[in-house]
């Protein structure tokens, strides 16, 4: 069974309690995942995920080390930020088992269940980054034993998406899949950035998924910040996928980085996003409230789940986020169900196929948020290429 990670931010304090309170009534097989800095700033949330027993993971984002946000950015109130962007060559042995100390012992004050650690982004052609991972890695099992910290290891992995096909920094004999396989982690994070893009984005799709698999001779992987792309992960053989509540659904770092080198504007936040199960993916909540007055296409769009959402779709817009996670269990749910991994794939194509009909039927309206279908057409095209035969991702 396939597990789904939420991440919840600052803003969904006083939702937590409330969506973990029914884990038992169907919501089983839910991870919490906390950035850094909200964790710093508010205890409720990892008090929310000790309280109901829920495996919780703090994400240190040790990848803003490399491009230092402005000083005003909350991460930078975690004890192992810096001021400055730092440099491969910095982190000599020294450096590295104090970045490693220094963020374990952040999470385990934070009653995290496991450690996830520290990690870096490995862009298109650099290999300095590469060789810090790799080192973060061999020396991770001697400082956590000198801590005496037993929890699980988590290891996340960053990678552009260019790095997954053809030029994959875990070939066979590199140095990056020996530290890996010689750490022996309890779980793989695969962070894969702008996986969902592209002209031919079942291309990038089937690479994400092919390095899915390779990851998995070595440890169980869970999709990192892949929410667009969790289920066709899972499909692939991921253990589970990790996506925010109601926003930034996919991951592309350049932006990731961008958005954190300037003070945060005053003003209202980012719009919340709506997850609609048969897209597949979240829509601006805007573009929602537009499609429920066209009754030819609401009945579509609507939540029919009736232990989620009251018939009528009212609640799918009143308490999206609580709607968000019951249906991307739900739908998780359906998935495990299918045993064989061809007809998984037939049941991603079937999915996408109905998301991309009813996304050119919204995106006929008068809207100004049109529905971005170039994941769906990536699942649609890899699904219909695997629903054939065994349904097996070549990984080489």
């Amino acid at each position: 069974m396939s597990d789904l990670l939420i991440r919840p931010g600052l803003a969904d304090a006083s939702l937590l309690p409330r969506l973990l309170a029914e884990r038992g009534d169907g919501l089983a097989r839910l991870r919490v995942v906390l950035d850094a800095h909200a964790a710093l700033r508010n205890s409720s949330l990892s008090i929310s995920a000790r309280n109901a027993g829920v495996p919780l993971l703090i994400d240190p984002q040790t990848y803003f080390l490399q491009d230092a946000p402005a000083s005003s950015d909350p991460w930078q109130d975690v004890p192992f930020a810096s001021t400055r962007a730092m440099v491969p060559g910095y982190y000599d042995h020294a450096a590295i088992d104090r970045l490693i100390a220094d963020s374990t012992r952040f999470q385990v004050e934070r009653d995290a269940t496991a450690v996830v650690l520290p990690y870096f982004f490995l862009g298109r052609m650099e290999t300095g980054w590469m060789d810090v991972q790799a080192s973060v890695w061999r020396r991770a099992r001697p400082v956590l034993a000198d801590l005496d910290v037993g929890l699980p290891i988590i290891a996340p992995v960053a990678l552009d998406w260019s790095r997954l096909s053809g030029s994959s920094p875990f070939a066979r004999g590199e140095q990056l899949d020996r530290a890996l396989r010689a750490l022996s982690p309890d779980e793989v994070a695969l962070a894969a950035s702008k996986s969902h893009l592209g002209k031919k984005p079942e291309d990038r799709l089937r690479a994400l998924c092919a390095e899915v698999a390779r990851l998995s001779a070595i440890a169980p992987v869970v999709a990192w910040s892949q929410g667009v792309l969790g289920e066709a992960c899972v499909a692939a053989g991921a253990v589970g996928y990790e996506t925010r509540l109601g926003y930034r659904e996919a991951l592309d770092m350049t932006s990731v980085f961008a958005a954190h080198r300037v003070p945060p504007k005053p003003g209202p936040r980012t719009p919340r996003m709506v997850y609609v199960r048969p897209l597949m993916r979240g829509v601006a909540k805007r573009t929602i409230e537009a499609v429920s007055a066209n009754p030819r296409i609401w009945p579509s769009v609507f939540c029919l789940d009736h232990t989620c959402c009251a018939p009528g779709g009212s609640a799918m817009l009143g308490d999206a986020r609580m709607h968000s996670v019951h249906a991307r269990r739900r739908a998780l749910d359906e998935l495990d169900a299918i045993a064989s991994p061809a007809w998984r794939w037939g049941a991603i194509a079937d999915r996408s196929q109905v998301g991309l009909d009813l996304a050119a039927r919204i995106n006929r309206l008068d809207i100004r948020q049109r529905v971005d279908v170039t994941a769906l057409r990536g699942m649609n095209a890899l699904g219909e290429s695997l629903r054939q035969g065994e349904g097996q991702i070549r990984t080489a």
